[in-house]
């Protein structure tokens, strides 16, 4: 039983480093500092992709804990949606707030985008101060070329981004709790057999 247990962890663990062993799959970056905006500040990030990956409908990228969006822009065939929790690429859980807004931006044109390759600059406007702070982020994208050809990459990592406001509670996501589960009957298995 215990060879199979640590057969199917040792698997996991493995299928977990390939999946976010990525060299660069979408990595946004703050392009200089928030603007004014009237009585608003515009937040522009730039996108790129590595030389290893393409963008093809349904990759993503996720910014986390953002705040409340006001407006949005972004380049030709890409979807802005804003949730509580998630999106998050396969086998990745960064940190996130459920009680801050999450910007995700999914790609949804008809040719692929083959790396490397700017993507452009994405705009969100919030009507918060312009005080950053270290946020989240997590991004899927497909490999190209290789033994990895189609199958999917991912990144995460952090960026400079609004510093969530004092009064924002922290509420860990329901996955962290998951892992935790996880991990929780072999801890109290190993402390039981302390002799």
């Amino acid at each position: 039983m215990r060879k199979a247990q640590l057969a199917a962890l040792s698997g996991l663990i493995s299928l977990m480093a390939a999946a976010s062993s990525s060299q660069a799959a979408i990595i946004p970056a703050l392009t200089g500092t928030p603007t004014v905006d009237g009585a608003n500040f515009d937040w522009t990030y730039d996108a790129t992709i590595g030389t290893d990956f393409r963008v093809k409908a349904g990759d993503f990228f996720t910014i986390y804990d953002f705040g409340t969006v006001l407006s949005h822009s972004q380049p030709a065939n890409w979807v802005f949606t804003s949730s509580l929790v998630g999106v998050n690429p396969l086998l990745i859980l960064p940190d996130d707030n459920p009680s801050l807004a999450n910007v995700t931006f999914t790609y949804a044109g008809p040719t692929q985008i083959i790396g490397a390759a700017d993507l452009g600059d994405f705009i969100l406007t919030i009507n918060s101060n312009a005080t950053t702070d270290d946020v989240a982020y997590a991004a899927q994208a497909t490999r190209n070329g290789g033994t990895q050809d189609g199958r999917f990459g991912s990144d995460y990592g952090t960026l400079t981004g609004p510093a969530a406001p004092s009064n924002a509670p922290f509420i860990p996501e329901p996955a962290s709790f998951c892992l935790l589960s996880l991990a929780a009957p072999a801890i109290l298995r190993r402390r039981h057999r302390v002799i």
